[in-house]
């Protein structure tokens, strides 16, 4: 189980003004035991690449060069809100172009259908598009789903981490371990434009879950959390022609 209070970052992927050398030295102990790894294989047509990885495997991944100027660093899971909060503290200008936020873990029997009940009610009432994975007819193993698209601004996605846990570990003693129950339900953000992005790279976990009305809607009604609007998409503003016509 997460060490942090829900809203916390459970990914954070970002383009940081900085020199490579300086990010990678600001991340070397970000957990006990944590070392570079070389990449083979740099997505995205950037040319070199590292991967930060501890004893429970892969945190984050660093790439730079090619045909950008600007090294950008991709965290997902377990160290996600540590390395989120190291780069704000040492690195304020820098531009996240995915941000997930949970909003709630729970370890309560029967967690999920109650959930999954709260997230579809929000997605009839608000007219949100509803999408699933994994079995939710026999097994029920792996169940995942989705409020919103993949490519919009915010998306919600309510998944079993009990089973992705288990599939991740191969540690008896840490499996043993693992809550047999275990739902969770967080966001994902993808701000569109310079200045969204700038003020994601400062604006706390639950601040980001304002991103939609929608999103609001299921921050309350799931973690009774009243939150602001936030503006992740670019600001509209009417050109001189339009003006004047």
């Amino acid at each position: 189980m997460s060490p942090h209070k829900a809203p916390f970052f459970d990914a954070y992927q970002a383009t940081v003004h900085c020199e490579v050398k300086d990010l990678l030295e600001a991340f070397e102990g970000l957990t006990p035991g944590s070392q570079y790894r070389h990449l083979s294989r740099v997505p995205h047509g950037y040319a070199f690449g590292n991967s930060l990885d501890d004893a429970d495997g892969q945190m984050g991944q660093f790439w730079w060069g090619g045909r950008f100027v600007h090294p950008h660093v991709s965290f997902q899971g377990h160290a996600s809100h540590q390395a989120g909060m190291l780069l704000r503290e040492c690195f304020p200008t820098h531009y996240p172009s995915r941000i997930d936020p949970v909003l709630i873990d729970s370890m309560e029997p029967g967690a999920y259908d109650v959930l999954q009940d709260a997230c579809l009610s929000i997605a009839r009432d608000l007219r949100v598009k509803v999408g699933t994975a994994g079995d939710h007819l026999v097994t029920f193993e792996g169940r995942t789903l989705r409020l919103g698209s993949e490519k919009s601004t915010a998306l919600l996605r309510l998944y079993d981490k009990a089973a992705e846990r288990r599939a991740k570990l191969n540690d008896p003693d840490k499996l043993a371990s693992l809550p047999e129950h275990w739902a969770r339900v967080e966001a994902q953000i993808r701000p569109h434009g310079r200045e969204a992005r700038l003020a994601a790279a400062s604006a706390s976990p639950e601040a980001l879950l304002g991103s939609a009305r929608w999103l609001q809607a299921a921050a309350q009604a799931i973690a009774g959390l009243d939150v602001p609007r936030f503006d992740a998409s670019p600001v509209w503003r009417q050109s001189d022609h339009d003006r004047s016509y």
